[in-house]
């Protein structure tokens, strides 16, 4: 499975559904199956107190398009101002948030070997307390 390496808070933005389009300064011709992993630091915290891991897979999602990043796509990739450089859209649909799964993440599109677990929408445990659960673990 591809693979993509996002700096947090946003890697965790897109495991909630929150964030839909990632700015990237180069395009892909990938299009389908792709894994998020947040980038590797400690454990913090968004604004709102919701812990965020890192070094982990977060999501699984299609890549659906890659297009050039214009000012309308600014709210769905959480962007306050337009970025300095030309850059593309990476359009994300059917996102899961996984149980975050240790790993080193690359730059650039990568390869992994084992397919994220899904967490379920049936399930009892929700995303702060999963993530909180780990942390001793990352």
């Amino acid at each position: 499975m591809k693979a993509l390496t996002v700096q947090q808070p946003f890697a965790s933005l897109i495991a909630y559904g929150e964030k839909t389009v990632e700015f990237r300064t180069w395009a892909t011709d990938h299009r389908g199956a792709l894994a998020i992993c947040a980038s590797a630091r400690n454990l913090g915290k968004l604004g709102d107190g919701r812990t965020i891991p890192y070094g982990v897979v977060v999501a699984t999602c299609l890549l659906k398009q890659c297009r050039p990043f214009t000012q309308a796509d600014m709210e769905a990739a959480c962007m306050d101002e337009m970025p300095k450089t030309e850059g593309y859209a990476w359009v994300l649909g059917a996102i899961k948030e996984t149980h975050p799964q240790p790993i080193k993440g690359k730059q650039r599109l990568f390869e992994i070997e084992d397919m994220p677990e899904a967490i379920w929408d049936d399930s009892t445990q929700d995303h702060v307390d999963l993530f909180a659960a780990m942390s001793p673990m990352l």
